[in-house]
């Protein structure tokens, strides 16, 4: 009877054996993905965040109270539109005053003028007659100088006393005078084409300073240096104001960028004008353009980043300001090149992948690839159009294989 069981269990195991046999010869059905070309792309990702190009603040330029701030938060302003204005009464008042100066000097200027040809002769024969005056004082001075050396020589001799040539010189003394004081007063006639000139310098000086007094009158105006978007307002109207504080900050309207961190690695890759593609959470449907306008100077060495500015393009007013948003540039597109599903690369070799034989045997194959981080990978060497690959899901080198369904992505 143990004879019998111990056959029965042989023959059992043979049979079990045999089927194992068979059953692990039959080829695996699988699916086989025909290898084709097709477009390739590569890019740098990164987040930033949206800003104005230009964020700057408006600083006050006089001291006083702030009387009228006639924007809000949000606004868009022309350049030149005045925004705030500050109490000027004093500063108007002088300016007032000053124009009350000029046209008190036009005036006396123009009275001059009316009478310029008849100052001019009134002068003339004054100065003739004083001039007449003075040459007669000369003559009696000569006179009394020749008379002078008579006496002094009848003194010398005792003929008169000293008395007699003092009053002599004291006579010449007051001759001598008389010329000092002619010579004074003909100094003292002035020139009319002179005292035109000061009159026409004093309302020049009268409306030079009408007009600086009318660029610090501006200054109580506070004005949008450029077509702005009103993005902070620091100060309530009433308040005081100090020369130098910021009043609001604005940024320049229509021009909106975003910074981003890019690995100093891919420096090489970009270029000013380079084309971007934006995109924001707010907006999952929607791509928006951007474009690389400049760098900057130095790499971050403790990130190993460099900052690239991106301007947007379309979408300006869609992306507002801090918004977060991711920015894809292109630098690497190819036409009809290798491409194979990232997901058949095979095990932790990312340069290998399982391909069919001639003999419905699957065997790995080495690759070289662009970059193994992208849905498509772009094969640079090792497949070609029509070759065959299987994915690596409970299939492994040698195994038998038949295909039941193909996968063909070529277009």
């Amino acid at each position: 009877m143990k004879k019998k069981l111990s056959i029965g269990l042989i023959i059992f195991v043979i049979v079990a054996s045999g089927t194992l046999v068979y059953y692990s010869q039959m080829p695996k059905k699988v699916a086989g993905y025909i290898v084709s070309t097709g477009d390739y792309e590569e890019g740098i990702s990164a987040v930033g965040y949206v800003e104005y190009e230009i964020e700057t603040s408006i600083q006050a330029e006089v001291s006083g109270k702030l009387n009228e701030i006639y924007i809000q938060e949000g606004d868009k302003v022309a350049q030149g539109a005045i925004i705030a204005s500050i109490d000027d009464v004093k500063a108007r008042q002088m300016y007032q005053d000053l124009e009350g100066a000029l046209v008190l000097a036009q005036s006396r200027y123009e009275d001059y003028l009316k009478n310029y040809e008849a100052a001019l002769r009134n002068v003339s024969q004054q100065r003739q007659t004083k001039n007449i005056e003075i040459d007669g004082y000369k003559l009696a001075q000569q006179q009394l100088d020749t008379e002078l050396i008579k006496l002094q020589q009848l003194y010398d001799e005792g003929v008169i006393s000293y008395s007699e040539l003092e009053s002599v010189k004291n006579e010449q003394e007051v001759i001598k005078n008389n010329i000092e004081v002619g010579k004074a007063s003909l100094n003292a006639l002035n020139n009319p084409a002179l005292i035109s000139k000061e009159l026409k310098a004093s309302v020049d000086v009268a409306k030079e300073q009408l007009d600086q007094q009318a660029l610090e009158l501006d200054k109580y105006s506070v004005h949008s240096p450029f077509e702005a978007v009103i993005l902070d307002i620091y100060i309530n109207q009433g308040e005081l104001v100090q020369a130098g504080q910021d009043i609001m900050q604005i940024g320049l309207a229509n021009k909106k960028v975003v910074w981003v961190e890019v690995d100093e690695k891919y420096i090489g890759t970009l270029a000013i004008g380079q084309e971007a593609m934006l995109t924001a959470e707010a907006y999952a449907d929607q791509t928006f353009t951007g474009r690389i306008t400049g760098f900057d100077s130095q790499v971050n060495k403790e990130t190993g980043t460099i900052g690239v500015k991106v301007e947007v393009v379309e979408g300006r007013e869609a992306l507002i300001r801090n918004m977060s948003v991711r920015v894809e540039v292109i630098t690497t597109s190819l036409n009809d090149v290798v491409l194979i599903p990232g997901d058949y690369l095979y095990g932790n070799n990312p340069t290998t992948v399982l391909v069919i034989n001639a003999q419905g045997r699957v065997e790995t194959r080495p690759i070289k690839i662009q970059n193994q981080n992208k849905e498509m990978i772009y094969i640079m060497d090792g497949l070609a159009p029509q070759d065959i690959i299987v994915a690596p899901l409970d299939i492994a080198p040698g195994d038998r294989v038949e295909i039941q369904e193909v996968i063909n992505d070529a277009v």
